[in-house]
C-alpha cells in the first residue's frame, strides 16, 4: 500500500495537484483486499507512464505542502526532483525486502530489475 500510495501522490504532484497522502485511493481502509487493490494499482499504471513521458523540464520548479510529520511543510523542488524520488523510492522499498528475506533465511540474492524483467539467451 505504502509504495502505491507515494506513487499516486508524487504523479499527483508532479501534474500539479496539492494532495496529501491521506487523500490516497491506496490506503488500507480504502483497499482492505489485495486483488482489488491490484487491480487499482494496475489501473492507475498508465497515468503514472503518461506523467513521467510528460515530464517536460526536469528542472521545472514544484512547490507543494507535505503533511507527512506533525507539522505541515512546505517543499519545493523540481520535476525531475519528483520523477527521480518515484524511482528510487521503489527502488529502497525492493532493498529492504531482500534484507528481512536474508534475515529470514531465504537466498534473495538478486533482486535487481534487469534480472527480474529482461529477457535472457544464452549464448553458444
Amino acid at each position: 500500500m505504502h509504495t502505491a500510495g507515494a506513487e499516486w501522490a508524487y504523479i499527483e504532484r508532479l501534474t500539479g495537484k496539492d494532495v496529501s497522502i491521506g487523500d490516497s485511493p491506496f490506503t488500507a481502509e480504502r483497499q482492505p483486499e489485495f486483488e482489488p487493490f491490484a487491480g487499482a494499482w494496475e489501473r492507475r499504471a498508465p497515468s503514472t507512464r503518461q506523467a513521467l513521458a510528460a515530464l517536460g523540464d526536469p528542472a521545472r520548479p514544484i512547490e507543494f505542502t507535505s503533511r507527512m510529520g506533525p507539522k505541515a511543510m512546505r517543499v519545493r523542488t523540481t520535476a525531475g526532483g519528483i520523477a527521480g524520488q518515484l524511482l528510487f523510492h521503489e527502488v529502497h522499498h525492493r532493498a529492504q525486502v531482500m534484507a528481512m528475506l536474508r534475515q529470514a533465511g531465504v537466498a534473495a540474492e538478486n533482486l535487481d530489475y534487469s534480472v527480474l524483467l529482461f529477457e535472457r539467451t544464452p549464448i553458444g
